[in-house]
C-alpha cells in the first residue's frame, strides 16, 4: 500500500512540474492570493466573513452548511493569549484534553480530535504568535481532511508574508514572573515584487502560584512567498520551538488530614513545610523541542483550473524527568524519565475546477489526494522508592543528583511504539444556485490506513468510504436553513494490554440549524442541533484502575475497545453591533454525551465519557472610544467527570466562571504608531478551577505591555 502511495504522489508531483511550465507561458495577469488561502475581506472586529476549513477553499461562512466558529488574530492579540489552552476558553464545545508533552489534543463535541495546522494534522504544541486565525469546523470531517474526528476539527492558519512593509515589537511584563517579547516583521525583500518574507520571534515565561511550576518558551518562524511567474505562488515556512518547564500540577487524592482542611489549591504540610500541592518536586523537568516545515505551491492553469500541492514535515523531541510523589496508599514515590520522538510527514495535491451548469448553477470541484505517516515513540525508565531503593527526601520532595544517573542507566522500556500510515482520495463539490440563495456541498472520500505495533509486529489494515452531504437555503432575506450529514473514519493508533493494534474507529452524524445575517451587517449568527455517534472507540485503562494487574507490574496505561458513544445537543454563535464601536459576541454549547455500549466494561453504559465538559458558554464584548479599546470575556464551564487513577467514574470537577479584561491606549511614539495594553486574566481570581484533566488553572494574572508598529 505504501509503495503504491509513493508512486501515485510521484505522478501528481510530475504533473505539477509539467503544468508549472505550461502556466509560466501565461503572462496576462498576476495572482498573489490563492483560493486555498484566506483574504481579509468581510471582517468586522472579531467577526470573520470567510473561511477555508469547511472545504479547503475560501468560502463565506453564511454560504456553508456546516457549523463554524472563528477566532482571529485581533482577538488573540487583544486578550494576549500566549498559551493555546486559554484560547479554547472562547470556543464552547471545544476543550483541551491533555497536559502532557503534546498539548495538542482536543475534544470537539465530546469526541477526541487532533489539531490541524493549515489543514495538516500536527502533534507539536501550538505557537500562538504565528496564528492568523483559528477555525473550528463542527461535525465529522474525514471527507475534507482524511481520518478526521467525529466531532470536528480545530484548524490553525499561519500568518503569511505580505508585499507591504509592516512590523511590530511587543514587550510586556506582569505578575507571577511574567515576561514576553514578540517581534513580527514582514515585507518584500529589497524592492522585489516577486519575493516577500515574514519573521516572527516570540519568547515568554511565567511562574505559577503552585510550587516548582514555571514555563519558558521560545519560538521563531521565518516564512517566504515567491512569485516566479504571474500565475505561480510558492510558500515556504519553517517553525522552531523550545519549551523548558516543570510539569503541571495534577490533582491527587488528598484527605483532610493531608491538607488540614485547606482546599485552596490543595496546600499540604510536608516535613514542617507547607507546599501548594504538586506531586512533582523541584528536581523534575521537561524539555520539548519541535520543528515544522511546510512547502506549498499554487498554479493558476486558467481562470477555471487551479493546482495546489503541499509538503508538511514536523517532529517533536522531548526529555522529561518526573520525581512523582503520587501518594498512593502504598507510598508509591518514584523517579521516571521519558524520552519521546514523534515524526509526522504528510503530502497533499489538489485540482480546483470552476465550472457552470447552465447560466445559474456555479460549481467548484476539488479533486485531491493526500498521504501521511506518523511514528510516535516513547521510551521510559522508572525507579521506585518503596520497591527499588530510590533515595527520596519527603520533606523537600527531592532526590540526590546521582539518582538521576542511576535511572538513566537502567534498561528502558517502550510505551506503545507504533507507526500509522494513511492515504486518501477525495472529490468535493460546492454548488451555488438560485441567484446565490441555495448552496450545497457534496463530497466523497476513499481512505486506506495501516497501524503497525513496533512492539510485537501486530498490524491492522483498514479502508472506508466516507461522505458529506449538505445544503443551506436562504428562505427569507438574512435567514437560512441548513442541514448536513457526514461520516468519519480514523485508524486507532493505540494498543491493547499485549501491544496489539485495533480496528479503525468510525462515526457518523448530522446537523440541522439556521444561519442569520442582518441586512445592515450589524447582526450575524447560527444555531445548530446535532446528533453524532462513533463506534470502536479506544478507551484508556490506567493500570491502577485495573484490579487484574498488580501494581508492581505498572509500566504504562493500555487501551480497550468500547462499543458505541453518542453525543447530541445544540450550539449557537451570535455577533451583534448595537451601536458603532460596540460589539457583543455570545456562543454556547450544550450536549448530552453517553456511552451506549461497552462489552469490556458494562459499568460505563449510560454514563458520560471521561473528561467531557458538556455545557459551556462564552461572552465577549469590546468597545472603542477615540484612542481607547476596552474588552471583557466571561467564560463558563460546567462540571465534568475527570480521569482519575483511582476512580475515573465518580470524580468530577467543579463548574467555574473565568473573567478576562483588557484595555488598550493608542498613541504616537517618535512618529510610530504605538499602543499600551493592560490585561487581567481570571479577574475574579477563581482559585480552584480545573481546566484540563486534573490540573488547576492559573489564578489572577495581571500583564502590561507596550507595542510599537513600524
Amino acid at each position: 500500500m505504501k509503495y503504491q502511495t509513493k508512486h501515485l504522489f510521484a505522478i501528481l508531483l510530475g504533473s505539477f512540474v509539467i503544468v508549472a511550465q505550461l502556466a509560466a507561458q501565461d503572462d496576462d495577469e498576476i495572482f498573489i492570493l490563492s483560493p486555498f488561502e484566506i483574504s481579509a475581506s468581510s471582517e468586522s472586529g472579531y467577526r470573520v466573513g470567510n473561511v477555508v476549513s469547511a472545504g479547503l477553499i475560501e468560502q463565506q461562512i453564511y454560504d456553508i452548511p456546516i457549523p463554524l466558529q472563528v477566532l482571529d488574530d485581533k482577538l488573540l492579540s487583544d486578550f494576549n493569549t500566549d498559551d493555546f489552552h486559554r484560547i479554547l476558553q472562547y470556543t464552547p464545545g471545544v476543550q483541551q484534553t491533555s497536559t502532557g508533552t503534546h498539548g495538542a489534543d482536543f475534544r470537539v463535541r465530546g469526541y477526541q480530535s487532533r489539531a490541524l495546522r493549515n489543514g495538516f494534522f500536527v502533534f507539536a504544541p501550538p505557537v500562538t504568535s504565528n496564528i492568523e486565525r483559528i477555525e473550528v469546523a463542527k461535525g465529522p470531517s474525514s471527507v475534507l481532511y482524511g481520518l478526521g474526528a467525529t466531532g470536528g476539527v480545530v484548524n490553525r492558519l499561519s500568518k503569511s508574508p505580505q508585499f507591504k512593509d509592516a512590523g511590530s515589537l511587543y514587550v510586556g511584563t506582569g505578575s507571577d514572573g511574567y515576561f514576553r517579547s514578540l517581534l513580527d516583521v514582514t515585507g518584500p525583500i529589497g524592492n522585489s515584487e516577486k519575493v516577500a518574507f515574514r519573521l516572527i520571534a516570540d519568547h515568554f515565561r511565567y511562574e505559577s502560584d503552585v510550587d516548582f511550576e514555571e514555563t519558558d518558551r521560545s519560538a521563531i518562524t521565518p516564512s517566504l512567498r515567491f512569485l516566479p511567474t504571474k500565475n505561480i505562488i510558492l510558500n515556504f515556512e519553517y517553525e522552531e520551538q523550545a519549551i523548558r518547564d516543570t510539569p503541571e500540577m495534577e490533582l491527587p487524592v488528598l484527605s483532610d488530614a493531608d491538607t488540614g482542611g485547606d482546599t485552596d489549591r490543595a496546600k499540604i504540610s510536608r516535613g514542617g513545610t507547607v507546599y501548594t500541592y504538586n506531586e512533582y518536586g523541584p528536581d523534575s523537568w521537561r524539555d520539548i523541542d519541535t520543528s515544522t516545515f511546510t512547502a506549498e505551491a499554487t498554479i493558476f492553469l486558467s481562470e477555471a483550473i487551479t493546482f495546489n500541492a503541499a509538503i508538511f514535515d514536523t517532529s517533536l523531541h522531548s526529555d522529561e524527568g518526573l520525581l512523582r510523589d503520587t501518594r498512593t496508599p502504598n507510598g508509591n514515590t518514584r523517579f521516571e524519565i521519558d524520552n519521546r520522538v514523534i515524526d509526522n510527514e504528510a503530502y497533499r495535491a489538489s485540482f480546483l475546477f470552476n465550472w457552470n451548469i447552465g447560466e445559474d448553477i456555479l460549481v467548484k470541484t476539488v479533486l485531491g489526494y493526500d498521504d501521511r505517516e506518523e511514528r510516535p515513540t516513547r521510551i521510559g525508565r522508572r525507579r521506585r522508592a518503596n520497591q527499588e531503593g530510590l533515595v527520596f527526601n519527603a520533606d523537600t520532595l527531592t532526590a540526590p543528583g546521582h539518582e538521576v544517573a542511576l535511572v538513566r542507566a537502567e534498561d528502558p522500556f517502550r510505551f506503545n511504539p507504533r507507526r500509522i500510515t494513511a492515504q486518501g482520495t477525495r472529490l468535493t463539490n460546492t454548488i451555488s444556485a438560485m441567484d446565490g440563495k441555495l448552496h450545497a456541498i457534496l463530497g466523497v472520500r476513499q481512505d486506506e490506513s495501516e497501524t503497525e505495533s513496533l512492539r510485537n509486529g501486530s498490524k491492522t489494515d483498514g479502508d472506508d468510504t466516507t461522505h458529506q452531504l449538505g445544503f443551506i437555503y436562504e428562505f427569507r432575506e438574512g435567514v437560512s436553513f441548513f442541514a448536513n450529514s457526514s461520516s468519519s473514519y480514523a485508524p486507532n493508533g493505540q494498543l491493547d494490554r499485549n501491544g496489539n493494534t485495533f480496528a479503525p474507529q468510525t462515526g457518523d452524524g448530522f446537523d440541522v440549524g439556521f444561519k442569520f445575517l442582518g441586512v445592515d451587517g450589524k447582526f450575524s449568527g447560527e444555531i445548530t442541533y446535532f446528533d453524532l455517534s462513533r463506534e470502536n472507540v479506544a478507551v484508556r485503562i490506567n493500570i491502577a484502575d485495573d484490579p487484574s494487574t498488580p501494581d508492581i507490574d505498572e509500566r504504562e496505561s493500555f487501551f480497550e475497545i468500547s462499543g458505541e458513544e453518542n453525543s447530541k445537543g445544540f450550539e449557537f454563535v451570535f455577533a451583534y453591533d448595537p451601536v458603532d464601536h460596540l460589539q457583543l459576541l455570545l456562543s454556547g454549547s450544550f450536549y448530552d454525551p453517553k456511552v451506549v455500549s461497552d462489552a469490556n466494561d458494562p459499568r460505563r453504559i449510560g454514563l458520560e465519557p471521561e473528561d467531557q465538559v458538556s455545557s459551556s458558554l462564552s461572552f465577549l464584548t469590546t468597545y472603542t472610544r477615540e484612542d481607547w479599546d476596552f474588552g471583557m470575556s466571561v467564560n463558563w464551564r460546567d462540571d465534568a467527570p475527570t480521569q482519575s487513577r483511582y476512580d475515573r467514574r465518580n470524580v468530577r470537577t467543579d463548574d467555574y466562571v473565568l473573567v478576562n479584561l483588557f484595555a488598550k491606549y493608542r498613541f504616537k511614539m517618535m512618529d510610530h504608531d504605538a499602543e499600551f495594553s493592560v490585561n487581567i486574566d481570571n479577574a475574579l481570581d477563581k482559585r480552584e478551577y480545573i481546566n484540563i484533566q486534573g490540573s488547576f488553572g492559573q489564578p489572577l494574572q495581571a500583564k502590561a505591555g507596550l507595542k510599537v508598529f513600524f
